[in-house]
């Protein structure tokens, strides 16, 4: 609900996006749920979230599960909630693997968490479980050993398969920016192991994006008409890309 008065708040404080919010806020903040912005004199980044998950990336699992699950944390005397250490590090995973890991600094909190904090790692295998994300999770975490050493358990150790060695391998030779890209991602795709999020993954390539709002002077109405300019707008980023 505070969405747009943070996005103000930020304007105020010299803070910029890369997206044009004067045109389409509401249907940039139901299409994507994590919104960056860049203090260039400072190179601060802030990144907001109006949701913990995007419609574009179809995780079924409801917000409240992590807002039940919260910790009180010390940061210069003020207490602040976050989400449990097991919480937090599944959500974690979830997160930089939608964007995968496009940030090194998304893998390295991974690292840091797991080196420093208290993990009951069979509460965390059942919370994936649970959520069907073993495949996101268990890549981002042998993501980590590869690239940091992280030292896992052993109980996380036995769940290695081949696959995750593949997947990992896509994601080292990933060369595209999915902070600020639209482009569906065949390795995503690997990702999800249900097929009902496969198949409702597939529709990314229908669904209008945050790009396809901004690519008109104006908002319209009719969701219809960004439905009928993607496949142009599509073309003429790749297009774009291949000049």
């Amino acid at each position: 609900k505070d969405f747009e008065s943070v996005v103000n708040l930020l304007d105020n404080l010299d803070y910029t996006s890369k997206l044009n919010y004067e045109i389409s806020m509401k249907k940039i903040k139901d299409s994507i749920c994590d919104h960056l912005f860049i203090k260039k004199k400072s190179s601060i980044n802030i990144e907001i979230h109006n949701n913990l998950f995007s419609i574009n990336f179809p995780i079924n699992i409801p917000s409240r599960i992590f807002f039940d699950n919260q910790q009180n944390v010390s940061i210069n005397n003020i207490n602040i909630k976050t989400f449990s250490n097991e919480y937090l590090l599944f959500y974690l995973c979830l997160h930089g693997c939608k964007h995968l890991f496009s940030r090194l600094s998304w893998l390295l909190d991974i690292h840091k968490i797991i080196s420093s904090l208290n993990i009951n790692w069979e509460k965390f295998i059942k919370i994936l479980e649970e959520h069907n994300t073993k495949s996101l999770v268990y890549t981002s975490l042998f993501l980590s050993e590869k690239i940091f050493e992280t030292k896992l358990p052993e109980l996380i150790k036995i769940k290695h398969q081949n696959k995750y060695r593949i997947l990992i391998k896509y994601i080292l030779n990933n060369n595209e920016d999915f902070e600020v890209t639209d482009k569906f991602s065949f390795v995503h795709l690997l990702l999800f192991d249900s097929f009902k999020e496969k198949f409702l993954y597939t529709f990314y390539i229908f669904r209008p994006s945050f790009l396809d709002y901004q690519s008109l002077d104006k908002e319209y109405k009719s969701e219809l008409v960004y439905y009928l300019i993607r496949p142009i707008n599509i073309l003429s980023r790749l297009f774009k890309k291949l000049k």
